[in-house]
C-alpha cells in the first residue's frame, strides 16, 4: 500500500538527502516537534533502561483531561493505524462500507479479516462532498460497519456535524458500528464543535480514532488512540493489545498535552494565515483545478492535456520537492495529486517550482 512521506525511497532512488527534501506528500504540522517534547526526551533519555508503565496511566490521564474523556474508554495505539487495525480485527465485521477515495488502510484492514467490502464513491462534480444519504441507502443493503475519515483523506472535505449525528442515529438504530477516523480533525475549523469525541458516551455503536502525530509534528513517534462508550468492545480491544506497545517517549507525550497551549495557538494562527494564501495562489494557475480543503492539505487536479502527476512529480523532485500522487486512491487517476500546507516561505518556493514545472507543458 502506498502512503505519503516515503522520504527513504526518494533518497535511495533520486539521491536527494532526506534533510534537503521538502516533503509535501505528508500532511504534518510544519511547526515541528514541540519544545516540551524535545526537553522531555533529553531529560529522560536514561529511562530507556526501564520498561514503560504497562498501563500507561500518566498518558491516559493526560489524554482524558485534554479531550474530556473517561480514562477507561481509551485504547492507545502505536499510531492511529494500529488502533483502526485493532478495532477491525476485534470486530471482524462480515460486511463493511467505506468511501472512495479514502485512506487505503481501511480496505487493507478489512481484507485481512475477510470482510466483504462495499464502496460509495465520492463525486468530483460535487467537490467530493460526502453524501450521507447515499451512505445510509447503501448501508441498508446490510453492513456491520461503516468507516469514515473526517476530514477525508485525500479530498480534505469535512462532513458537517448535523449530518454526522444523523448518521450516528441511523447506525445506532440498526446495530451498525460507525468508525470515524479523525486523524486530521485537529486542523479543521472549530475542531471542538465538530469532533465526535464529545458524543461517544451517548452511543454504543461509535468508535472514534485520533492521532497525535500529524498535528504535533511527530509521525516518527507513532501515537494515536481510539475511544468508545461500548464497554464490551473496549475491554476486548484491551485484551488483544500487546504489552508495552507504546514506547517510553510516546508514553511521556502527556507532558506535551499539559504544556501545549502556545503550540496549539501558534498552529491555528499559522493555518489561518497560510491556508487561504496558498489556496488562492494555487487557484490562479490555469493548469490546475484546486479543491477547497477543510484540513491542512489540498487535493489538486491537472487539467491540461498531456500532463500527468508522474511526470510532474519528477519535475518537482528537480527542485527537491516531493508531492503525493493520488492514482493509488480508488476513484482518482494520474491527474490528481495532494500537497500539504507549510509555512509561508516554503509555500512560496513550492509555487515557483510548480510554475516552472507546469510551464514546460504550457
Amino acid at each position: 500500500m502506498g502512503h505519503g512521506g516515503n522520504i527513504y525511497e526518494i533518497e535511495e532512488k533520486y539521491n536527494i538527502p532526506q534533510n534537503e527534501l521538502i516533503d509535501y506528500s505528508a500532511n504534518i504540522n510544519p511547526l515541528g516537534v514541540p519544545l516540551a517534547l524535545k526537553q522531555h526526551i533529553i531529560k529522560n533519555i536514561d529511562t530507556l533502561i526501564n520498561y514503560p508503565d504497562p498501563d500507561y496511566r500518566e498518558l491516559k490521564t493526560a489524554i482524558a483531561k485534554f479531550h474530556q474523556l473517561q480514562i477507561e474508554d481509551i485504547l492507545l495505539g502505536n499510531g492511529a493505524a494500529e488502533v483502526l487495525h485493532a478495532f477491525i480485527r476485534t470486530l471482524k465485521p462480515q460486511n463493511a462500507l467505506i468511501l472512495q477515495p479514502s485512506f487505503s488502510e481501511y480496505e487493507r484492514a478489512l481484507e485481512l479479516v475477510g470482510t466483504e467490502v462495499m464502496e460509495v464513491y465520492l463525486k468530483e462534480e460535487n467537490e467530493f462532498e460526502v453524501d450521507v444519504e447515499a451512505v445510509m441507502r447503501q448501508a441498508e443493503k446490510g453492513v456491520d460497519l461503516i468507516i469514515l475519515c473526517n476530514p477525508n483523506n485525500p479530498t480534505g472535505r469535512l462532513i458537517p456535524r448535523p449530518q454526522m449525528i444523523e448518521l450516528l442515529d441511523f447506525c445506532e438504530k440498526r446495530g451498525i458500528f460507525l468508525m470515524v477516523d479523525e486523524a486530521f480533525m485537529d486542523f479543521a475549523d472549530e475542531e471542538n464543535r465538530l469532533t465526535l469525541l464529545q458524543d461517544y458516551r451517548n452511543y454504543q455503536r461509535l468508535f472514534v480514532v485520533r492521532a497525535f502525530t500529524k498535528f504535533f509534528g511527530v509521525p516518527g513517534l507513532r501515537l494515536g488512540f481510539g475511544v468508545t462508550g461500548n464497554k464490551e468492545v473496549i475491554q476486548a480491544l484491551k485484551r488483544g493489545s500487546l504489552p508495552w506497545h507504546i514506547n517510553s517517549f510516546a508514553a511521556g507525550f502527556g507532558i506535551v498535552l499539559k504544556e501545549s497551549n502556545g503550540y496549539i495557538s501558534d498552529t491555528y494562527e499559522w493555518l489561518r494565515q497560510e491556508k487561504e494564501i496558498f489556496l488562492q495562489t494555487l487557484q490562479q494557475l490555469k493548469s490546475l483545478k484546486v479543491f477547497k480543503p477543510d484540513g491542512n492539505f489540498i487535493l489538486i487536479k491537472l487539467t491540461t492535456d498531456g500532463i500527468n502527476t508522474t511526470d510532474l512529480k519528477e519535475k518537482m523532485l528537480e527542485h527537491k520537492i516531493l508531492i503525493r500522487e493520488c492514482k493509488s486512491f480508488k476513484g482518482l487517476d494520474e491527474r490528481f495529486f495532494r500537497v500539504a500546507i507549510k509555512d509561508g516561505a516554503t509555500n512560496r518556493y513550492f509555487i515557483e517550482a510548480l510554475k516552472k514545472s507546469l510551464g514546460e507543458w504550457e
